[in-house]
């Protein structure tokens, strides 16, 4: 733990006041493990809320335990995880700002090492690590994928790659692009990126700071597929911000056929035929190449005739194939 009477490491200069949110609902299986997270940083200039959206599992038993070490926590209704999240740093004071999900955890010496190099570059708004996956009894299941130095242009094509409870930032990022879309469900954290990425300096920083847990309750295992809508809808604010980079806006026709083909996927799954077909034009429209594309070939060739139709050919050319199946 550091120790507040020697200041930082390098340099004796005061700790940062560091403001953390952790949103919360009924995530009493795991909220425990999060807010010892946090606390057991021994950092010293922490400010720790929690913003509870009324959760009837036990978790405010749980929280209030932790009382006399939160700056602030309240459990009443909200309009969802970025409404609360933005609730939390509206109360909150520090000078670097973080969100902690209820079913994430810090590592050792997280708060540190983000506030170190912050401190030590001064310029850099924002800071992200890599990151573990683990599963529901805190087993680190591997590092997560895709993680890679910041790239905005990755970021454009509708790639995300900075792992969110690793992420620290100072206030004057809010000041610069402002809270969390709080119409948002899915991609909060993105379409921040985007915003942030577009007008600060963003830094990848060595380590591990934080394990972002996988279980089938979660929002990324459960309900994946419904996260590309809002990330059209990210785009195609990006892409009409006042003065984007030339090389940036080249990316369009990139980001935007891979976001349509993946909402018709969805629109598809819920039978709507005539949108995933929209969706589909427009992919093909930013991007000829997919219709040359086995994959969506077969997606297609299914919208064509109808998911059962597709389903009884399936079924009946499995049959003809392995005719020894064909009684199982």
């Amino acid at each position: 733990m550091p120790d507040p009477s020697t200041g930082l490491r390098a340099g004796g200069r005061p700790w940062p006041r560091v403001s953390i949110v952790t949103p919360s609902y009924n995530q009493a299986q795991f909220i425990e493990e999060t807010i010892r997270s946090v606390l057991l940083q021994g950092y010293p200039n922490l400010e720790y809320i929690i913003i509870d959206g009324g959760s009837t599992d036990g978790s405010v038993e749980i929280i209030r335990k932790y009382e006399p070490w939160l700056a602030y926590w309240v459990s009443e209704k909200d309009a969802g995880q970025a409404d609360a999240i933005n609730k939390g740093w509206q109360r909150s004071s520090g000078e670097i700002l973080a969100w902690l999900n209820s079913d994430d955890v810090y590592n050792r010496e997280a708060i540190v090492s983000a506030v170190q190099f912050l401190v030590e570059n001064p310029a850099v708004d924002m800071v992200y690590s890599d990151c573990y996956a683990i599963d529901e009894a805190g087993r680190v299941l591997g590092p997560m994928e895709g993680v890679r130095d910041f790239d905005v242009g990755l970021l454009m094509q509708a790639a995300n790659h900075i792992p969110q409870p690793t992420v620290f930032f100072r206030r004057r990022v809010l000041d610069r692009v402002g809270m969390l879309d709080d119409s948002l469900r899915y991609v909060m954290d993105y379409d921040f990126w985007l915003r942030v990425g577009l007008k600060c300096t963003v830094r990848r920083i060595p380590g591990i700071l934080a394990n972002f847990r996988m279980h089938g309750a979660s929002k990324s295992e459960a309900e994946s597929y419904r996260f590309w809508p809002e990330m059209l809808y990210a785009l195609q604010k990006a892409y009409s911000t006042p003065g984007l980079a030339p090389e940036l806006a080249r990316l369009r026709p990139i980001a935007f056929s891979r976001a349509h083909l993946h909402v018709a996927d969805y629109e598809y799954r819920y039978g709507r035929l005539r949108r995933a077909w929209a969706h589909y034009r427009w992919a093909v429209y930013y991007r000829p190449r997919h219709l040359l594309e086995p994959s969506v070939f077969r997606w297609v060739g299914k919208l064509v005739v109808g998911k059962r139709t597709a389903t009884a050919i399936k079924s009946f050319l499995h049959d003809r194939l392995h005719p020894e199946k064909a009684s199982l």
